[in-house]
């Protein structure tokens, strides 16, 4: 569909300047009040994660104010167990977005629904002011993510896609290694991200209706790490006869995928193009290993599993010797009860957007709408081929 893989590049927006009285100094206490859109697991882990400590940012507090669900029972339970107040607990997300006084109990508000609802919801809060942290895949497609930082974008206020990854200290580790030259110039990368689910299990996954699939479940950590890690090398992803993609699809919805993308950039001079080859695989039919791999001209990097929320990483120089580093995650508290593993590090992205909160920023710095763009438009890509 050439209409929806059309695009202008958007003129990143320069942060609201704040004024004295509500810019707070750096090292001032900041509470930042949540409201949850969606009160399914992803939202209980971040909400729980919201009571961890990040050593990193001590004087950032977090508030669980308000939330919405589909079902009355589900905003309930979820509201007694993050002490959301009774006025502010809705049992839809209409009675969520039409209501003036929930909406100004809340800083941010967090949306987890199913992917094909994301648009329509961001959409309605950003008309409303409010500055939004949407799970990813932000949308469905291109066109759906340009609307919504069009929008964010006349309204000044932040948007952020909730690429969790790309705010762990191990990760960002990984790339500082990279740009430092620490394994050379990268020549290749091998990242995967699978896991088994049946239709009954997890039967979102399985209808297309409902923005399931590998792809956008759990393909857009592989292409967006990948993506990192030859961007932080100085290499673009670029259309080649070499790049390829396939997948097995079942009743529209892809449950096993694959690509090869060719990554180029030019020599220092100028004079010579280098070129560099990524392989992805994703899918939520059979569990995979979950790494991610880079091979340069002098070592290697190793994401440890799980690698869309690592906490160790094996650096490998020519002569085959190897350093493990892990970073501890942040302590846990009594009451954690997560569904995911390593949950515990959604505090990092949630401290990331207080960040931006007080500073007035519209995007993190750590996943910007630049990437989210080019990550909707591979996967727009990558459905196109397959």
């Amino acid at each position: 569909d050439s209409r929806r893989r059309a695009h202008s590049e958007r003129v990143r927006p320069v942060a609201r300047e704040m004024t004295s009285s509500d810019a707070p100094a750096d090292d001032a206490p900041f509470t930042c009040r949540w409201g949850f859109l969606s009160c399914g697991k992803i939202a209980h882990d971040f909400a729980t994660a919201l009571g961890t400590v990040d050593s990193t940012h001590a004087k950032i507090r977090h508030v669980v104010q308000a939330c919405a669900s589909a079902s009355a029972s589900r905003a309930s339970a979820f509201g007694e167990a993050h002490g959301v107040p009774a006025r502010y607990r809705h049992d839809s997300h209409e009675s969520f977005l039409s209501c003036p006084d929930t909406l100004q109990q809340c800083d941010i508000v967090h949306v987890s629904s199913l992917n094909h609802q994301h648009r329509d919801q961001v959409l309605a809060l950003i008309a409303a002011g409010e500055k939004v942290l949407c799970e990813k895949p932000m949308g469905m497609n291109l066109l759906e993510v340009e609307e919504m930082q069009t929008a964010a974008d006349a309204a000044g206020v932040f948007l952020g896609e909730g690429m969790w990854t790309r705010f762990f200290p191990a990760v960002k580790h990984v790339k500082e290694l990279i740009r430092s030259n620490a394994i050379g110039e990268v020549v290749s990368a091998h990242c995967d991200f699978s896991f088994a689910s049946t239709p009954l299990d997890s039967p979102r996954l399985w209808r297309v209706d409902l923005g399931g699939g590998g792809l956008l479940d759990v393909g857009c950590y592989v292409l967006a790490m990948v993506d990192m890690c030859f961007r932080a090398g100085g290499y673009n992803v670029v259309q080649s006869a070499k790049s390829s993609a396939s997948a097995i699809v079942k009743e529209g919805v892809d449950v096993a995928g694959g690509a090869l993308l060719a990554y180029e950039k030019e020599k220092g001079d100028g004079t010579e193009i280098r070129e560099a080859l990524a392989t992805c695989a994703w899918g939520i039919a059979a569990r995979g290993e979950e790494t991610c791999f880079v091979a340069g001209t002098k070592g290697s990097i190793k994401i440890v599993s799980p690698m869309h929320c690592p906490d160790t990483v094996v650096v490998t120089d020519a002569s085959g010797a190897s350093v493990t580093k892990t970073f501890a995650l942040p302590p846990a508290v009594k009451t954690d009860a997560y569904h995911y593993r390593n949950s515990r590090g959604l505090i990092y992205e949630a401290d990331a957007a207080a960040e931006c909160l007080r500073r007035g920023d519209r995007e993190f710095r750590e996943f910007d709408w630049d990437d989210s763009r080019r990550l909707v438009r591979r996967m727009d890509d990558i459905r196109d081929r397959v």
